[in-house]
């Protein structure tokens, strides 16, 4: 069987299974078009992954963005922690390398877990590491201090990401103008909405 003509979109684990009996590994990119075409259930995702590991196909950055992306939708902040360990241990070690949304998805993941120091911590890998934040990034950062209500310290991200010249979206200014209006800083709420339009 030619593993060119194979449509690895349709495979499953039994057919995971067959392709091996004919002596035929799948590569990382089908284990990544595995894990993602499935990307919201966190057991599958995890499911392949472990798979992959099973056979020595080695992980590249697209298969822990896709377990990263994965573990936000499912709400899950225990695992993205383990996974970014990891993925700095391997960036550390080989060729891989971290990519901005490697760094942006780590940061809304701990952002929506309300978790604002680690997503400060991992802006400051990525800066260090010599990649730039986008407005991704900017946002999930400014969501991180508004969701626990620490409006000064969003405000303080927004005006550095405009130091930085990142242009805000619409997104990222409603997150800020949200949590200003809840904690009643109508002022900074009228600054904020001055800058964004």
């Amino acid at each position: 069987m030619d593993s060119e003509k194979l449509n690895f979109g349709a495979i499953s684990l039994d057919g995971i299974e067959e392709l091996l009996a004919q002596n035929i590994t799948p590569n990382v990119y089908v284990f990544n078009s595995l894990m993602n075409v499935n990307g919201h259930d966190l057991s599958y995702t995890l499911h392949f992954y472990n798979h992959m590991q099973t056979l020595g196909v080695a992980a590249d950055v697209a298969s822990y963005n896709i377990l990263l992306k994965a573990c936000c939708l499912a709400g899950r902040v225990d695992l993205p922690q383990d996974i970014y360990k990891e993925v700095q241990h391997v960036a550390s070690t080989g060729p891989l390398k971290m990519d901005i949304i490697t760094y942006s998805t780590t940061i809304k993941v701990f952002a929506d877990a309300k978790m604002w120091q680690m997503a400060l911590k991992v802006k400051d890998d990525m800066l260090r590491a010599g990649v730039n934040p986008n407005i991704v990034t900017w946002s999930s950062l400014i969501s991180a201090f508004a969701n626990v209500g620490l409006v000064e310290q969003a405000v303080n991200v927004f005006e550095e990401m405009l130091l930085a010249g990142c242009e805000p979206n619409t997104q990222c200014c409603n997150i800020l103008l949200y949590a200003c209006v809840v904690a009643c800083q109508y002022d900074k709420a009228f600054r904020v909405f001055r800058s964004c339009v």
